[in-house]
C-alpha cells in the first residue's frame, strides 16, 4: 500500500511519515519505534499482563486449595515479568538522556526500589528455574525454595501482589507523564502488526475435543502395551 492510498485511512501515519527525514514517499511499513517508544511499549505489555492476573484472581474468589496453587503460579509468573521490568527500566535510564525523565524516575523510587532490592534473587530464580528449568538431565543443584531463602525474596501471595502493583503503578505514572509519546507508540505498534495475525483453523470446542481424543488414543495404546 502506498502512502497516498493509506492517507485516507490514517492521518497519524501520514504525519509520522512526512515528518521523519528520508521517509517521504515511502510506505507505512517504514514506521519505526524510537527507543523511548519501544520502552514505553515494553512497560505497557508488562503492566497489561499483571492487570490480567489481578482481574482473574478477583473473579475466581480463591478458596483454600486454589489459593495455594494460585500463589505458586503468581510467584513464578511474577518473577518473569519482574525481571522484564528491571531490564526495561535499566534500558530507559541508559537511553533516555533528558533530565525530565530522570526527575520523574527519582520521584517514582517507591515504585521501583522494592523490586530492585531483590534483583539478584529475581534474576537467579528466573534464569535457573523459570527460563530454563536448570540444566536438563541433572539433579537440581539448588531448589527454588532455597534460592528464595538465600536471597531473602518475599514469597507470600501478599508480597507478590505488592511487587506486581508497584510495577503497574510505575508504568501507569510514566504513561501519564508522557501521554502523547505513549499514544503514538501504541498506534505505531498497532500499525506495524501483520494484517492477519490469526493462525490455525480450530475452534475452542473442536480443539478441546481433538485434545481429548488424542489423550484417549495414547492412553489406550499404553494400556494395550501394558505400560500403564
Amino acid at each position: 500500500m502506498t502512502v497516498k492510498k493509506f492517507q485516507k485511512k490514517n492521518t497519524f501515519v501520514m504525519n509520522v511519515l512526512m515528518n521523519q527525514k528520508g521517509l517521504r514517499g515511502h510506505s507505512f511499513e517504514m514506521i519505526k519505534l524510537t527507543k523511548f517508544e519501544a520502552d514505553l511499549v515494553r512497560l505497557n505489555w508488562i503492566e497489561s499482563r499483571f492487570q490480567y492476573m489481578f482481574k482473574e484472581y478477583q473473579k475466581a474468589m480463591p478458596k483454600k486449595n486454589f489459593d495455594f496453587s494460585f500463589a505458586s503460579i503468581l510467584r513464578e509468573y511474577a518473577m518473569i515479568q519482574l525481571l522484564n521490568f528491571i531490564e526495561a527500566r535499566k534500558n530507559m535510564k541508559k537511553t533516555i538522556k533528558q533530565k525530565r525523565f530522570h526527575n520523574i524516575d527519582k520521584v517514582l523510587e517507591p515504585q521501583w526500589k522494592p523490586i530492585f532490592e531483590h534483583e539478584k534473587g529475581i534474576r537467579e530464580i528466573r534464569n535457573s528455574y523459570l527460563g530454563h528449568i536448570q540444566n536438563w538431565g541433572k539433579s537440581f543443584e539448588i531448589t527454588i525454595e532455597e534460592l528464595s531463602e538465600q536471597y531473602q525474596i518475599p514469597n507470600t501471595k501478599g508480597d507478590m501482589l505488592f511487587l506486581i502493583s508497584c510495577v503497574m503503578q510505575y508504568s501507569e505514572l510514566i504513561r501519564k507523564c508522557y501521554p502523547t509519546e505513549s499514544i503514538n507508540a501504541r498506534k505505531k505498534v498497532n500499525l506495524l502488526k501483520p494484517t492477519n495475525t490469526v493462525r490455525g483453523v480450530l475452534s475452542n470446542t473442536i480443539a478441546m475435543t481433538k485434545a481429548l481424543d488424542t489423550y484417549k488414543q495414547s492412553e489406550n495404546k499404553l494400556k494395550r502395551l501394558k505400560l500403564i
